[in-house]
């Protein structure tokens, strides 16, 4: 009996006189951080400058990047994992899509040929900058606005390449002469987004 008591005791005495205990858990290791790089161009194959990338969702999310004068873009110091990313440049619909940014990929945006390249179309709006007076905004002899003081006019659609007048008129007159500016050509090029404004009186 005295033997079966002295096993028990030197059995239980081993973690806490001086045994081996268990090893400290292993630090979690340092979060890897990768880059995406990539292209921007135009179906033809030329590349397209000053475009803007964005990373919409996932651990990057609204991280950016513009395309260098090669149209070659670099995005540093991400998590790796799931992205949908954006492309937008001036004329050019956005373009999305989605990648596993895993550090040795690359995502590259082509843009259709815009609407306004095949069309042969500008955008123009018109300005209002008077303090004052309401203006009504004549195009090529069509009451196209009525605008308040301070406000712009949405944008519209017009053939480029080809002579438009604009004559803006002081609003709710009974003088026909009521002149807001000087009457004004304008030739849009294809594509141009253009905003005309009249301080006028």
């Amino acid at each position: 009996m005295k033997r079966a008591l002295a096993v028990v005791v030197a059995a239980s005495c081993l973690p806490a006189c001086g045994g081996s205990s268990p090893a400290a858990p292993a630090p979690p290791p340092a979060p890897t951080v990768v880059r995406l790089t990539g292209t921007v161009s135009f179906p033809a194959g030329d590349q397209i400058a000053e475009a803007t990338i964005t990373v919409l969702d996932g651990p990057n999310a609204g991280r950016s990047a513009s395309t260098n004068r090669v149209g070659d873009y670099v995005l540093d110091g991400l998590t790796p994992g799931n992205a949908n990313l954006s492309a937008n440049a001036t004329i050019y619909d956005e373009v999305r899509l989605g990648v596993f940014v895993n550090g040795s990929n690359t995502l590259n945006f082509t843009f259709s040929i815009p609407a306004c390249r095949t069309n042969n179309t500008a955008s123009v709006s018109f300005g209002n900058r008077s303090a004052t007076t309401a203006h009504d905004v004549y195009w090529d002899g069509f009451l196209l606005f009525t605008l308040t003081p301070g406000q712009t006019s949405d944008p519209i659609t017009v053939a480029a390449l080809l002579q438009h007048t604009l004559q803006p008129m002081i609003a709710n007159s009974d003088d026909f002469d009521a002149i807001a500016c000087n009457r004004s050509t304008h030739i849009l090029s294809p594509c141009e987004r253009s905003t005309i404004t009249c301080a006028g009186r």
